[in-house]
């Protein structure tokens, strides 16, 4: 069917037809209700007719060769407009200052304030609360990578300035690493594949897609995304992974084309990842197994497989050595990192969720479907860079699900398993993730362009149908109207939200705060700001201004980014006054708990919902004694050291007022002491020693401890740095080696040399784990049943649920019952409750235990080993409100309330000659689930 003749005449008018498009679509736009239907549907039907007369005048305008760069260089201007658009507010300087913000900025303050000036990047501070050792939990290079900007401009931009762009840098070198695993991956794919396509122009639209999708992921609590990353603050873990990201980019790079420069720069984002968060060190474990297992495992190029693990280990191996020194300082400090772990789900149950879209919050369920596709075209195409990710993505879902505690059992190899927060993996396993998901979409986008152009109509002049173009249009016009309308929805918060005082209204009370700070400062010589969050509000944007003007800040409870065990958990007067507070801020009225407080506060202004005052009492912070008495003769403190003169006539504790650690060590006149600690109205506890006997004029020295390998390691790192940049300035490409390195004898040995090294290898972890497992369990029966002579001493034998020698009897009632009431099957998979491995943690050890759901009104009878066997166990909750009641345990006689999230047993042969027995009830109305480990002792 032709055009009817008045619509042809105006059809065969291309300029007119390019004036209508823009005014019909504006039209569309600016209008609404049925008439923008109408004029979108014109649209539709303009928009086919008009593309193919417009790109044949395009090329013959600017010529093929810039409409090809032009179609090449679009979706990188894709990527930059909607990174642009969304991180704005860090293009223009405005850090965000939600959550975790304010204290990163007030830790990259005293980084630069008090630590950079005296030559240092770690150390103990007492800018904070009651002290505690900066930068060695958790490494400075976040902050010195967001301070880089205010550094090197010699302080001419301001440090907020600075801190917004090192964000915009931060995402966008995740972006370029998400992009170029994406595009590496399909260029394997597409050669594998052999489709008629433009190669680098389907990667790029892969890369671009893949960056895209890291780019509006929504996130969730400890999941990543806006939320995770932007919102709450948690950016240093990203540092680590784009890091990370970048050095397995890089070394792609080295092992197609190695030269020293190349092999320096992954050296570098290797050892820069190692030293951004201590997820580092397992990111660089993981990428280094998978890189060699995908070059053994997959056909040499044009580089032979021993080259190529040539370049792996020397960029990983240069890598360690230049994080050495950091690494020797985090080790050192782990053992106080105040957190504890915080599970995923087991490995079968986020495969599931990856398949159907539910493993990770937002609305882009499509990227798990396309993340299995993208995954098996990578396997598929049998090449390095593809296996490498693939196997990346794999070997983090299993060390981040439960296997890894429960199967694995990594907990018992490496200790620091116990501080993980384990579904803080996705951080590092999204941008590879959207990588093959953004491989899978372009390839598909590329088989389907190449199969329609190769069943295209051979008669280019085949009329068109425009009677059926106008139905389509009609019947689409309302839906994409609509969608347009509402487009909004795709990119709803938090993604896009930067929330920064600007923003929200709040950048002149924020200004003026700053400068009454500012005020008080110059007439307060060491000024101690305590900012109040126990029963406020929840903002913490104060502590830019406190940063700014030089202050030292006190927290009370948890403090993110900081983690360390020695916490202010109460806000007395006494505590206060202990810590040398000299103001006061917080944004909501002191409770009757409060009296005290409120009564030693001189208010100075309001500044929006903050209030600042003055602590009018006199700061206690002098060496003093809380049990017996003394004389103290003189106090001198430096750095890293602490001398105290004291007289005393009985002896007695003395504190000081600075948070325990056992990075101090004490003596006294010369001879090594012990340190304890001594509580401050149950709200903090201070370093204090135990005076055993009369004293005159007796000296109490402290020093900072370093460990030998902090001594050392250093030096390791900066030979390694030299040899780095050493490697920077020689950009020339090493040549292949002309002959084998070993000979044919050796090669064909060395399989068999590699498989006893892995029987080897596997026999020493074996033998690790069964004695740390002893020592895990032993630890616990000594603490609870065989110190002070509460009960014979036995020795452990083996776990009951690694051995699978518990034995559950369960009633007949479901788990999941529809009946039990109108929400009974909300969120409740009966797989999630049944009888299955996990782990639970009873400091300072994880524990494998028997998790399995106890039905309302239902008992559980529990068989623990056989008769005759000594079993220490205990029932944990497992999830759920600690604080009720409803669960009981039973041991043969009267029930008792599961209190808190314990329960300890010790079963005697004697007491329990037919075995041990435990019953576990559930009394109340809703579900529960429990978690029970034991261990057979002799």
């Amino acid at each position: 069917m032709e055009w009817p003749s008045g619509v042809a005449r105006i059809a065969s008018q291309p300029l007119l037809r390019v004036a209508l498009l823009p005014v019909v679509a504006g039209g569309a736009w600016l209008t609404d209700g049925l008439l923008r239907w109408l004029l979108t549907g014109a649209a539709l039907v303009l928009l086919p007719e008009l593309l193919p007369e417009l790109l044949p005048r395009l090329r013959a305008r600017f010529g093929a060769d810039a409409l090809a760069r032009g179609r090449r260089a679009l979706p990188l201007a894709i990527v930059a407009c909607a990174s642009v658009v969304l991180l704005w507010p860090l293009v223009k300087g405005e850090p965000p200052a939600t959550r975790d913000h304010a204290i990163h900025y007030f830790q990259t303050r005293v980084l630069l304030d008090d630590l950079l000036p005296e030559g240092r990047l770690s150390g103990w501070t007492d800018r904070f609360n009651h002290g505690f050792p900066f930068g060695e939990g958790y490494p400075t290079l976040g902050y010195l990578w967001v301070a880089f900007v205010h550094v090197v401009s010699f302080g001419a931009i301001g440090l907020r300035h600075s801190y917004a762009w090192g964000l915009l840098g931060l995402w966008s070198l995740v972006s370029w690493g998400a992009w170029q695993l994406a595009a590496a991956i399909t260029r394997d794919v597409l050669t594998r594949a052999r489709i008629e396509c433009d190669h680098e122009l389907v990667a790029a639209w892969a890369g671009a897609l893949a960056a895209l999708a890291w780019l509006l992921d929504p996130g969730a609590s400890r999941l990543g995304g806006w939320n995770y990353l932007m919102f709450h603050g948690v950016w240093a873990q990203l540092l680590s992974c784009a890091l990370w990201l970048a050095a397995l980019v890089w070394t792609l790079r080295a092992m197609e084309h190695p030269s020293p420069r190349r092999l320096a720069i992954a050296s570098g984002c290797v050892a820069g990842g190692l030293l951004g968060h201590p997820f580092g060190l397992l990111t660089w474990a993981i990428g280094g197994v998978a890189f060699a297992i995908a070059v053994v495992a997959t056909p040499p190029d044009a580089r032979s497989r021993a080259c190529r693990l040539r370049t792996i280990a020397v960029v990983h191996v240069l890598g360690l050595a230049l994080a050495a020194g950091g690494l020797a300082t985090f080790f050192a400090a782990a053992g106080e990192l105040g957190r504890s772990p915080v599970g995923w789900s087991g490995l079968g149950a986020l495969a599931i969720r990856l398949l159907s879209g539910e493993l990770f919050e937002g609305p882009w369920a499509w990227a798990s479907g396309g993340f299995a596709i993208g995954l098996a075209l990578a396997l598929w195409s049998g090449r390095t860079a593809a296996w490498m990710v693939v196997l990346s993505c794999v070997a983090m879902l299993l060390v981040g699900s439960q296997d890894g505690i429960t199967v694995l059992r990594l907990d018992l190899l490496i200790a620091a398993f116990k501080n993980l927060q384990f579904p803080r993996f996705a951080i590092g396993l999204k941008p590879p993730m959207f990588a093959l998901t953004g491989t899978a979409c372009a390839c598909a986008a590329a088989w389907i362009h190449a199969a329609i152009r190769r069943n295209a109509p051979a008669d280019p002049g085949l009329p068109v149908n425009w009677l059926r173009r106008v139905i389509v249009a009609v019947l689409l016009a309302p839906l994409v109207a609509s969608a347009l309308e509402r487009g909004g929805l795709l990119v709803h918060r938090p993604v896009g939200a930067v929330d920064t005082l600007a923003h929200s209204g709040a950048e002149a009370e924020e200004a003026a705060l700053a400068s009454a700070l500012r005020d008080e400062a110059t007439a307060t010589p060491q000024m101690r700001v305590a900012f109040l969050r126990t029963g406020m509000g929840g903002g913490t944007y104060p502590l830019f201004s406190i940063a700014d003007a030089g202050a030292a800040a006190v927290l009370d409870g948890h403090v993110a980014t900081v983690n360390f065990e020695w916490q202010i958990t109460r806000r007395s007067v006494a505590v206060l006054r202990r810590l040398g507070v000299t103001h006061v801020i917080h944004d909501r009225p002191l409770d009757d708990t409060d009296e005290a407080l409120a009564d030693a506060l001189v208010r100075i202004g309001e500044y929006g919902s903050y209030t600042l005052e003055r602590f009018t009492l006199a700061p206690d912070t002098a060496p003093r004694f809380v049990i017996g008495g003394g004389e103290i003769h003189a106090f001198e403190r430096t750095r890293d050291s602490v001398r105290v003169e004291v007289s005393s006539p009985t002896g007695g504790r003395l504190t000081l007022a600075q948070a325990p650690s056992g990075r101090w060590q004490a003596t006294l006149d010369g001879e090594a002491i012990e340190t304890t600690t001594a509580s401050v109205s149950s709200g903090m506890d201070l370093l204090a020693f135990e005076l055993d006997r009369p004293l005159e004029h007796a000296v109490i020295e402290l020093h900072y401890l370093r460990t030998r390998g902090e001594v050392v390691l250093p030096w390791v790192s900066a030979i390694a740095l030299v040899l780095a940049l050493a490697m920077l300035l020689r950009g020339t490409a090493l040549a292949p080696p002309t002959a084998a390195i070993v000979g044919p004898r050796v090669r064909a040995i060395a399989p068999w040399i590699a498989i006893g090294l892995a029987v080897l290898g596997v026999g020493a972890l074996a033998r690790r784990q069964a004695s740390q497992l002893a020592t895990t369990w032993q630890s616990f029966a000594q603490e609870r049943y065989f110190e002070h002579g509460r009960g014979p001493r036995s020795s452990f034998v083996t776990d009951l649920v690694i051995r699978g020698d518990l034995q559950l009897e369960q009633g007949e009632r479901r788990l999941c019952d529809g009946l039990t009431g109108k929400d009974a099957l909300v969120d409740c998979d009966e797989a999630d409750h049944r009888p299955h491995t996990s782990f639970t943690y009873a400091d300072p050890y994880l524990f494998r235990c028997l998790a399995f759901g106890v039905a309302p009104g239902d008992t559980v009878t529990v068989r623990l080993g056989a008769a005759g066997d000594e079993v220490i166990a205990f029932l944990a909750r497992h999830g759920g409100d600690t604080r009720s009641r409803q669960i009981e345990w039973s041991t043969g006689g009267k029930r008792h309330p599961l209190t808190g999230r314990r329960a300890d047993f010790r079963f005697l042969p004697r007491d329990f000659e037919g075995g041990a027995v435990l019953e576990v009830s559930n009394t109340g109305d809703d579900l529960e689930d429990v978690c029970l480990a034991a261990a057979r002792f002799h």
